[in-house]
């Protein structure tokens, strides 16, 4: 006979329900099932807060369920509420070589890091570390190459490779605490479910799950969410209020403990007219029926307003039913309720349970169906081998515990926190020039793949590992950067060539390549952002900058004698005209075309004055004085500076390019000068009194005088 016993433990909020399912050729033969209350809150919200008391209690079920049996318990089977579990999508790239041809084990590694970067997600929005997490399962969304959605990317070859996943994890918290609460119990870690899977495996048969179906699992502390719809379970939420809501509303209404409340919620349902209790301070009350179902009525009312949100944000319109389950679905108006917050016909709403427990042969009357359906579901779950088994090995030496039914060296390295760069090495970075403006870019190389050993021998992604194993990795290395010598860039590229008369001279022109505007060796090693530049020659401008690089010709030069120009007295004089190029006898500019045998000449006729061709050939000037009835006429000699730049030259100085030349006078006769000249005549008029104008203006002893003045002198 083929034996076999499952032992499933539910620790919830208020309860722990264990459940023993013993089968003799996969036929059910007998169940046994004890279910316990925690005497103080040891847990809130399905989170265990005091290990040592919930683990007493845990083993209290273990070992009233070991004296019923006769059997040694020592493996068991648990749950993780459904608010613990995480999910997220992440997404990762990988650079492919050209020619470099995608294999299944790169495939793997890239989603390994989209994995990666899903648990980056949540480790920044929840300010975690990465190995506070169980990856407990993820699903490809879909794969790019090359910006394009593909299939399948095995054996594909591209530039870039994309993946996106959806990935879940739980809190290793979770994990960590049931297991300690089993270990101190004495019960080894067999496997672990999520309760809202555990509860929708019995609530919801799979040939109910074609229906678009809301399982709601209401316990103590949590009100978990599932919903059905084509054959599977589509999503997953959870609600931070249940049971517990009730009871501390009732606290608070009545002025009672949380104990007397319980009791107060377990008695309604017996039916009595009245129920006596003791509040707080010791006075003994009545409350009627119909009084503390009204109470009920309200707070439900509350409760179900949540659920009700999170099962229409989980699936969008309204479900075709919902399913109860769990201690707190049996709270008085909560289905009602919950009718009208969906506005559902009350009679697409229930609670399963009972039957569930027929099934198992439990025909008590003191147990509610409702509160059995998640730990039978737990040991389903494990009987069948949909829950995940913990794992224990070793990496690098150090031990980690891995989720998971069949756990690969991939799925390891994902917990472990290694990406596709530690695996595969990442690609080197590029070496980017430019080639007459456009990127050229020169890739790196990979680096060597990691060394991957499970148990001493080589191995892939895809090798399973078992309890104990030892998986050693030495990370990838880090790949070259691109190089590249100018040589590799232009060696395929054709250089124009042209044969032109210069100076008289039959010159071959050949287009010359530059890095940074120079010409170097083709063996010379490129740097990051070179620019390349390969001319044409076409224009009379091309042959020219040919020549240039050969010191036949200066640009430099030219541009400064096209622009050739003096200042004098800050007026400038310019010269560029004199200035030509010639194309076959004709003056063009710099964009003319040329053509083999075309005859190129630069003109160069600017001729600089020197200083003494500036001087002003005027260097005597006459002033008219009118005194009395006398015109007289006065000569004067003037005097010239001329400065170049601000500095005197001599005389024979030829001005160049750009030099500014001032001329002025440096001794100009004023009107005392003209009076010294007459000073007899002015003694013979015996008058001191005289009025001075020049040109009609009243003037003064200092007033310069000009060729032509006419200084006119008046007695008074």
């Amino acid at each position: 006979m083929n034996t076999k016993t499952v032992f499933a433990i539910d620790i919830g909020t208020r309860k722990v329900a264990g459940l023993v399912l013993e089968y003799i050729n996969d036929q059910l033969t007998h169940t046994h099932y004890v279910l316990k209350e925690h005497e103080e809150r040891t847990m809130e919200d399905g989170q265990i807060h005091d290990i040592p008391k919930v683990a007493k209690l845990v083993q209290k079920v273990k070992e009233q369920l070991e004296q019923t049996t006769g059997l040694s318990l020592k493996e068991a089977s648990v749950a993780a509420a459904g608010r613990a579990l995480k999910t997220v999508h992440g997404s990762s790239r990988l650079e492919i070589l050209p020619g470099e041809s995608i294999t299944e084990s790169k495939v793997k590694a890239l989603e390994l890091e989209a994995v990666n970067s899903a648990l980056s997600v949540i480790v920044d929005k929840e300010s975690q570390k990465s190995d506070v997490f169980h990856c407990v399962g993820y699903s490809v969304i879909g794969y790019t190459l090359d910006h394009t959605a593909i299939t399948n990317l095995v054996g594909q070859k591209g530039r870039l490779a994309t993946v996106e996943v959806i990935a879940t994890f739980l809190p290793r918290m979770v994990v960590d605490s049931l297991t300690a609460v089993l270990q101190r119990a004495g019960i080894e870690f067999n496997s672990i479910t999520l309760e809202p899977i555990a509860a929708a495996h019995v609530a919801i048969p799979k040939d109910m799950r074609r229906l678009n179906l809301a399982l709601v699992d209401i316990g103590a502390g949590t009100s978990d969410i599932a919903i059905t719809a084509d054959g599977a379970v589509i999503a997953y939420g959870m609600v931070p209020k249940a049971g517990d809501e009730v009871t501390e509303f009732l606290c608070q209404k009545l002025l009672i403990d949380f104990q007397t409340a319980e009791e107060l919620k377990r008695n309604y349902a017996k039916g009595s007219d009245e129920f006596v209790y003791t509040n707080i301070i010791g006075f003994e009350s009545v409350i009627g029926k119909d009084e503390l179902g009204s109470l009920f009525n309200q707070i439900t009312k509350d409760l179900v307003i949540d659920i009700a949100k999170e099962i229409l944000r989980l699936n969008s319109i309204q479900p075709q039913a919902v399913v109860l389950v769990g201690g707190g679905s049996i709270t008085p108006f909560l289905a009602d309720n919950l009718a009208t917050a969906l506005q559902m016909d009350s009679r697409r709403i229930g609670r399963r349970g009972k039957e569930v427990l027929k099934q198992l042969g439990i025909e008590d009357e003191n147990i509610l169906g409702p509160v059995f359906v998640t730990p039978i579901g737990i040991a389903l779950s494990a009987k069948e081998g949909q829950a995940l088994k913990l794992h224990n090995i070793y990496l690098n030496g150090n031990m980690l515990s891995l989720l998971g039914d069949e756990v690969t060296v991939n799925e390891a390295l994902i917990q472990a926190g290694f990406s596709t760069v530690d695996i595969y090495g990442s690609v080197g970075s590029p070496l980017t020039v430019y080639l007459n403006g456009e990127p050229v870019i020169i890739p790196g190389k990979r680096g060597e793949p990691a060394l991957i050993m499970l148990n001493n021998e080589p191995v892939n992604l895809a090798e399973k590992v078992s309890e104990g194993s030892h998986l050693e990795i030495i990370p990838a290395e880090t790949g070259v950067r691109g190089r590249a010598v100018l040589d590799d860039v232009v060696k395929d590229i054709p250089l124009a060539e042209k044969t032109i008369i210069w100076e008289d001279k039959t010159i071959s022109l050949k287009a010359e390549v530059l890095v940074n505007g120079k010409k170097v060796p083709l063996e010379q090693e490129l740097q990051e952002k070179d620019q390349i530049s390969i001319g044409p020659i076409t224009s009379v401008k091309d042959a020219l900058r040919v020549l240039e690089l050969r010191n036949l010709f200066n640009f430099n030069k030219f541009e400064m004698a096209k622009n050739s120009y003096y200042f004098l007295n800050s007026e400038k004089i310019a010269l560029g005209s004199a200035v030509s190029l010639r194309l076959n006898g004709r003056e063009v500019d710099l964009d003319a075309p040329i053509q083999s045998g075309d005859t190129l000449a630069f003109l160069d006729n600017t001729a600089f004055p020197r200083l003494l061709d500036l001087k002003p050939q005027e260097s005597k000037i006459s002033v008219q004085v009118e005194l009395g009835s006398q015109r007289y006429i006065i000569p004067f000699d003037l005097e010239y500076l001329i400065t170049v730049n601000g500095k005197e030259e001599i005389p024979g100085y030829r001005l160049k390019n750009r030099d500014e030349v001032k001329v002025f006078a440096i001794k100009q006769p004023i009107v005392a000068d003209a009076l010294a000249e007459l000073k007899t005549e002015l003694a013979q008029i015996g008058s001191s009194n005289i009025v001075l104008t020049v040109n009609g203006i009243e003037a003064q002893f200092t007033t310069p005088l000009k060729d032509n003045d006419l200084m006119v002198v008046e007695t008074r």
